[in-house]
C-alpha cells in the first residue's frame, strides 16, 4: 500500500507516501517551521479616494461641522494619523516611506482647484452678486484675481475633465464640475517656484485674506450645502414619488410614535465609536 496513515486526535487520515515524504522534508514535523501566521492587518491607502479626505471625513451632513471651530494643530494631528484604512487624511502629511513632496504636492494642486472653483462662483454666481456687500465682495474678488494664475500653475491634475451633469445617475458623474482653463502649456521651473511662493505667504495671511475669510463664512461648517442637498433630496423625493400631505403626516408620525427597528450589531458597534471624524 502507498499510503501511510496519520494518528491525530484518534482520527486515521491516508496520505500518499510522496506527498508524506513531500510534507516532512518541509519541515511538517519541524516546530520551528512552522508556516507564520498572515498579519491581519490590511495595508493602509496612500491614494486616497474621495470619501478619505478631510473635507469628506469632516463633513456633518446634519448640522454645523466640526471643521468650522476646530484649532489647526488639533487638525492636523488627526489628518496625518488617519484610520485603519488610510496613512492619512490629507496627502500633506505624507513621509518619504508613503510618497514624500510627490504626495504632498498632489494636495495642494487639488487645493489649487478648489481655489479655482472658489473663485469662479464669487465671479459668475448671481445670487451671491445679490446677497453680499458689493465692497466685501469686490475686496474678495480682486484678491482672487491676483491669485489666480498662481492658482492655474500649481494645479497640476487632469484639470480639465468630463463635466457634470445633472441628470446622470451616479453622484460620480454629478459632483464633478468641469473647470475650463486649466490646462495648458506646462509651466516652466521658475514659473512654479514663484507661485509657490506667492501661495506660500498667501497660506500664512491667515485671516487677513479677504479671499479666504468670505469663502470661510459663506461655508460656515458645511451647514449650507448639507441644507442645500437635504433639501433638494426632499424636494426630489416629494415629486418623484407624489407624496401628498396624509403621507408626510405618517412618516412624521412615525418618527415620533414608533419604535426604532432592530439594529444589527454592526451598526449599534458603528453608533458607539464617537471618533471625531467617522470611520468607514
Amino acid at each position: 500500500m502507498n499510503c501511510i496513515y496519520i494518528v491525530k486526535l484518534n482520527n486515521f487520515r491516508p496520505i500518499p507516501i510522496q506527498t508524506f515524504i513531500a510534507l516532512a522534508m518541509n519541515g511538517l514535523f519541524d516546530d520551528a517551521a512552522v508556516a507564520p501566521v498572515k498579519s491581519q492587518e490590511p495595508e493602509k491607502r496612500i491614494k486616497l479616494k474621495n470619501c478619505d479626505h478631510v473635507a469628506a471625513k469632516a463633513l456633518d451632513p446634519f448640522g454645523v461641522s466640526v471643521i468650522e471651530d476646530i484649532a489647526l494643530d488639533a487638525l492636523a494631528e488627526i489628518a496625518e494619523k488617519g484610520d485603519k484604512f488610510t496613512k492619512f487624511f490629507s496627502e500633506y502629511f505624507a513621509d518619504n516611506d508613503s510618497g514624500g513632496n510627490y504626495r504632498k504636492g498632489i494636495a495642494l494642486s487639488r487645493f489649487m482647484g478648489v481655489c479655482t472653483e472658489a473663485l469662479n462662483q464669487l465671479k459668475t454666481n448671481q445670487n451671491l452678486g445679490r446677497c453680499l456687500n458689493a465692497n466685501v465682495l469686490a475686496k474678495a474678488v480682486a484678491e482672487g484675481d491676483r491669485l489666480a494664475p498662481h492658482f492655474l500653475v500649481l494645479n497640476a491634475g487632469k484639470g480639465r475633465q468630463q463635466g457634470g451633469d445633472e441628470r446622470q445617475e451616479t453622484f460620480g458623474n454629478v459632483k464633478r464640475r468641469k473647470l475650463d482653463g486649466t490646462t495648458g502649456a506646462p509651466s516652466t521651473e521658475q514659473q512654479i517656484k514663484a507661485s509657490a511662493k506667492a501661495i506660500h505667504e498667501w497660506i500664512l495671511l491667515g485671516e487677513r485674506s479677504n479671499f479666504r475669510m468670505l469663502l470661510n463664512f459663506l461655508s460656515v461648517g458645511g451647514v449650507f450645502y448639507s441644507f442645500q442637498a437635504a433639501d433638494k433630496t426632499s424636494r426630489a423625493w416629494v415629486q418623484t414619488k407624489h407624496v401628498d400631505q396624509s403621507q408626510m403626516e405618517a412618516i412624521a408620525l412615525a418618527r415620533h410614535q414608533e419604535a426604532a427597528p432592530a439594529q444589527s450589531s454592526r451598526v449599534k458597534k458603528e453608533e458607539a465609536q464617537g471618533d471625531l471624524f467617522a470611520q468607514e
